[in-house]
């Protein structure tokens, strides 16, 4: 039982564990949790499960990196556990990498390796559970300069310098530094 209420499944996992599926809240909060295998007579003692609110994604920054991995991606919104976090660009159920939490409404991602797309950004407060905020992340083969022309010009700077090369598909924002 999660404090009052009764899971709303187990499944025998093995002889040393079982699996239960947590029901419904209306409110965050630790409750007790009790097993029963007639349905009479819990277990007594300091087991608990604490229930959170669902953590919101409302922005990612950049929204796109190369499909080598590697970008720190700063996400925004609500609810995000201050002691552990995981992020995951793609499959939920893929590769998750733990993320550097600033606050409950920031924390930083690094991206893994994936193949060219666009992929829907998800994080996750305890490592099992994945919430999607609906944002998506784009992947690309990196940028790859070829020419500058001109070459130089003078230090007091304003010189309009043309860069060729491969790659520049539409992006919000290009960066020369």
């Amino acid at each position: 039982m999660f404090g009052d209420r009764t899971a709303l499944a187990v499944v025998n996992y093995s002889q040393k564990a079982i699996l239960c599926v947590s029901p419904y809240s209306r409110s965050e909060g630790a409750v007790s949790l009790r097993v029963s295998n007639n349905g009479v007579d819990f277990t007594v003692g300091a087991s608990s499960f604490e229930y959170v609110s669902v953590p919101v994604i409302a922005a990612v920054s950049p929204r796109n990196g190369p499909t080598a991995g590697g970008t720190l991606v700063r996400i925004n919104g609500a609810h995000f556990a201050v002691n552990a976090t995981w992020c995951n660009f793609g499959d939920p159920h893929g590769v998750k990498t733990l993320a550097v939490v600033e606050s409950e409404s920031s924390i930083l991602c690094t991206t893994s390796p994936r193949r060219e797309g666009s992929a829907t950004v998800a994080i996750s407060t305890n490592g099992v559970d994945v919430d999607a905020g609906g944002i998506r992340f784009r992947f690309h083969v990196p940028l790859r300069v070829d020419t500058v022309y001109p070459a130089h010009g003078p230090e007091s700077g304003n010189t309009v310098v043309t860069v060729t090369g491969a790659r520049f598909w539409a992006a919000d924002t290009f960066i020369c530094r």
